[in-house]
């Protein structure tokens, strides 16, 4: 990741942190900066605690330009990011509805993620995509859609190493798929670049990061708490159910949008895949991974539904952050485009 400008005191002071200040007494300088949000849910549009936490996490990923790779279990740093996940979590629960399992938890979670994630055809952004968007909106959607898709399955892939048995296999399945079975051409991630491309836009990884509001973090730091914490495994297999069966009637849309904007077969290829792919992953989520997952475990069922909703949530908030902005005849990003 490129290091991208502070939005705040807590993300200057974990920056100068990050780049050779002294982090010993790091948790205590910022301790004065947090500040409990009005709502709980009004966390993910902070700016400066989104930021820092994405820094954060960053660590544990592939790392950030002109930043020592020994930090990433800096104690000082570890300590700030613990205080920032706490109303993460907070905000997350304050922003769902906890769904209860009972009966049979893999079948009752299973059942309910079909609830939750019925297809609704007439709104959402990728029907304002199919029907009226504008180069510079679907450009702008790229932009946010980039911090995501371009580390796609990257999370997820944590979640391996964490399960066994027929959910172990399942999960491998739908990885291997979205890494293109190997071929680097075929790589989800490698299909999104390419379609990028074709709008003009820069392709590195995190590029657009300082471009995007607080909403888009929080979607991306959402995925993190989840993916990085072994005690999050089964919400980050109801993040990654809810993804793939939400999916392939969007990306039809999305096709047809881009199709009414005079896009390439190539622009046009990443959400094609996903037509088909993410109707197979879906039935193979489900079964597999899900009910082999949860089996009777009723905790490991609300945990699955947990993920489920929060990923749906923050799609939604982020949708709704893009038709408002659209909508008022105001760019969606909070930043100028970085060249």
């Amino acid at each position: 990741m490129p290091l991208p400008p502070a939005r705040g005191p807590i993300s200057s002071a974990v920056i100068a942190a990050l780049i050779g200040a002294d982090s010993n007494d790091l948790a205590a300088q910022v301790k004065p900066l947090f500040t409990e949000p009005a709502a709980e849910a009004d966390f993910f549009v902070d700016d400066d605690a989104q930021l820092t936490l994405a820094l954060l996490y960053e660590l544990h990923l592939r790392g950030i330009v002109g930043v020592d790779d020994g930090l990433q279990w800096d104690p000082g740093l570890m300590m700030v990011l613990t205080r920032l996940e706490r109303p993460l979590d907070r905000a997350i629960d304050a922003s769902i509805d906890p769904i209860a399992v009972q009966g049979d938890p893999a079948a009752d979670a299973i059942s309910a993620l079909g609830r939750m994630t019925a297809d609704d055809a007439s709104a959402g952004v990728s029907v304002y995509v199919r029907d009226a968007a504008t180069v510079a909106e679907m450009t702008e959607l790229l932009i946010h859609r980039s911090l995501y898709q371009l580390r796609e399955a990257d999370l997820h892939t944590f979640g391996i190493p964490r399960i066994g048995g027929r959910a172990k296999a399942a999960l491998v399945e739908i990885q291997a798929d979205e890494y293109g079975g190997g071929t680097l051409s075929r790589m989800h991630s490698t299909l999104f670049a390419n379609t990028m491309a074709e709008f003009g836009l820069q392709t590195g990884y995190m590029h657009y990061l300082p471009a995007v509001p607080a909403i888009t973090l929080a979607g991306l730091n959402v995925l993190s708490r989840f993916g990085l914490h072994r005690t999050h495994v089964g919400e980050l297999i109801g993040h990654l159910c809810a993804i793939e069966m939400t999916s392939s009637l969007p990306s039809d849309r999305y096709v047809r949008g881009l199709d009414r904007l005079g896009a390439s077969p190539r622009a046009r290829l990443f959400y094609e895949e996903h037509i088909e792919a993410d109707a197979v992953h879906e039935q193979i989520a489900t079964r597999d991974l899900v009910g082999g997952w949860v089996g009777a475990d009723p905790a490991r069922g609300a945990a699955v539904l947990r993920g489920a909703a929060t990923f749906l949530m923050m799609e939604d908030r982020i949708g709704d952050h893009l038709l408002d902005s659209w909508s008022a005849g105001r760019s969606s990003l909070a930043a100028p485009v970085p060249d």
